[in-house]
């Protein structure tokens, strides 16, 4: 069963969406992908919800494999982005006891 011009878009635009997604990640712009996700996952939920014939065809399972690859690359990103933080952080903590020590024995 193949699916119509309309749903085709949908599909395109959530792979869009994805592919915005993962450049926002790439470019540290992870402020933008709460939104960006709660819009994408909105059009997903009506696109499903609306027609039960679309969990069987191959253009839906085509674009629901790139859209998990994408994900997977997105959170990749974000651990690697959550250890540099713990670092910056744990430098950060680090300084300021040798700072708060240098001021107690002053």
């Amino acid at each position: 069963m193949s699916i119509n011009n309309n749903e085709q878009e949908t599909l395109e635009q959530f792979l869009s969406m994805s592919q915005q997604m993962l450049e926002f990640a790439k470019n540290d712009k992870w402020e933008k992908l709460p939104d960006l996700e709660i819009k994408r996952k909105a059009l997903m939920v009506a696109f499903f919800e609306t027609e039960d014939k679309h969990q069987n065809t191959a253009q839906v399972a085509q674009i629901i494999k790139q859209v998990l690859l994408i994900n997977d690359t997105i959170e990749k990103l974000a651990q690697q982005e959550k250890t540099i933080i713990s670092q910056q952080v744990h430098s950060l903590k680090k300084q300021q006891n040798v700072h708060s020590a240098y001021l107690q024995n002053k």
